[in-house]
């Protein structure tokens, strides 16, 4: 049995983190290097966030952005609900 499998053979509880798999395993390279990745982005995204609250008027752009994409969404909807029970 790996020892990975023994990990999950033995948790504790289920919201229990598993260790990644040993290095040496094409899992284990992989799964280090996703998470060296996905720590790198959440790096950027934080950078970004703050760069976007300091600058009001980044902030305003975004706003506007984001409730644009909201109208429209709710445009879409509409219209999908509209036509969801008229026959062809």
């Amino acid at each position: 049995m790996s020892a990975f499998n023994e990990q999950v053979q033995r948790r504790r509880s289920p919201t229990e983190p598993l260790q990644a798999p040993v290095s040496g395993s094409p899992l284990g390279s992989t799964a280090h290097a996703y998470g060296q990745i996905r720590q790198r982005e959440q790096i950027a995204q934080t950078l970004l966030i703050g760069q976007v609250l300091r600058d009001p008027i980044l902030l305003q752009r975004l706003s506007d952005r984001v409730y644009t994409l909201l109208v429209e969404e709710f445009e879409r909807q509409h219209h999908r609900s509209r036509n969801y029970g008229e026959p062809f």
